[in-house]
């Protein structure tokens, strides 16, 4: 299936469900709109008084859905009401971020997504919703660095000995990542473009056949989330090099960061939680604060660095600035890109 065709379906699929979406609001909307509005500015001071939804864009029992559960149940401790994880999968995402684009803006719905639907996917296809304009930034949930692995038993024992490798035969170092546009194809190509190398960027339907084509020698190195690959390397078959954040992780201190050789590397990943557009403040300050006491709890600190993330605590003003660097930051790799990748995308 061609990026082409594969687009078309996507936005059919996103067609669809916004044209059913758009019924249900035509019949109840109005009315909903019309009693919820000064509802919600007026009872802001004593919200929440009912149980709260996180929409969360994809399946059920995948990393990010777990990510959710185990923090709406700390958060419903500190809000005094249940709060309630609702999947709403399809079109990578989009429906899940249409429904919560297009919920009243309460606080009773909100939802949990991530910096590449945020930042990045804007870049990738036209969007029913605009990342910016159509949510209220709420609070960061965790950030989460990738790790830099090659083959367990890959004579390439260093970053610097992979980039040498690269640069002594321009093409000749395959780079396997997860499909054009995602956070792997992101970080191979900001690797390429700081350490002037040209690498053989081979794509992958998504992640899962990535690791058995690294262990199996079809491919030299990839990126992958930390977490997911800490049993592998301490398996022996994967080797790691270093890592992607600003920072080394508490799961592999032993590996150095890329910046570390490579000034200003940094491919750090987050979720956060977001509302619909015009949420109270009074609401979005108190969801701010119960997110952030919640994350710094010892027992979900331990369940984040566990799973490879970092406690990431924000106002919601920093978290839209971080919205907006990222934005920039990603458009800048894109537009770096040779033209037939960026055309591909």
């Amino acid at each position: 299936m061609t990026q082409e065709v594969a687009e078309r379906e996507t936005n059919a699929v996103i067609e669809r469900w916004l044209i059913w979406e758009t019924t249900m609001w035509k019949h109840a909307g109005t009315a909903v709109l019309a009693f919820s509005i000064p509802l919600g500015s007026a009872s802001a001071s004593g919200w929440p008084t009912r149980p709260i939804n996180i929409i969360v864009p994809f399946e059920a029992g995948g990393p990010t859905d777990q990510l959710a559960r185990t923090i709406a149940e700390k958060l419903g401790g500190e809000l005094g009401q249940p709060v309630v994880v609702v999947n709403a999968t399809g079109a990578s995402g989009a429906i899940g971020m249409s429904k919560l684009a297009h919920a009243p803006a309460d606080g009773y719905t909100v939802g949990l997504s991530a910096y590449s639907m945020m930042a990045i996917a804007p870049y990738l296809s036209k969007l029913p919703y605009d990342t910016v304009k159509d949510f209220t930034p709420i609070a960061p949930i965790g950030s989460f660095p990738y790790v830099l692995v090659v083959n367990g038993k890959s004579p390439v024992n260093s970053l610097e000995a992979l980039i040498s490798k690269a640069k002594s035969s321009p093409g000749g170092v395959a780079a396997a990542s997860a499909g054009v546009g995602t956070g792997t194809h992101l970080a191979i190509s900001l690797l390429a473009q700081d350490t002037h190398v040209t690498f053989n960027d081979i794509q992958y339907k998504g992640s899962g056949p990535i690791t058995p084509a690294l262990m199996g020698g079809h491919v030299d190195f990839t990126f992958m989330v930390l977490g997911g690959s800490v049993p592998l390397i301490e398996a022996g078959n994967l080797k790691g090099l270093a890592t992607t954040g600003v920072k080394r992780h508490a799961l592999l201190e032993n590996l150095p960061t890329v910046g570390e050789t490579h000034k200003n590397f940094d491919v750090t990943g987050w979720y956060a939680l977001f509302g619909p557009a015009g949420m109270p403040k009074e609401i979005v300050g108190k969801l701010n604060a119960s997110v952030a006491k919640a994350v710094s709890s010892e027992a979900i600190k331990r369940y984040l660095v566990n799973h490879g993330y970092d406690t990431m605590v924000m106002s919601s003003a920093e978290l839209e600035d971080q919205i907006q660097f990222d934005l920039e930051k990603w458009g800048k790799v894109i537009q770096a890109m040779p033209a037939q990748a960026r055309k591909d995308m």
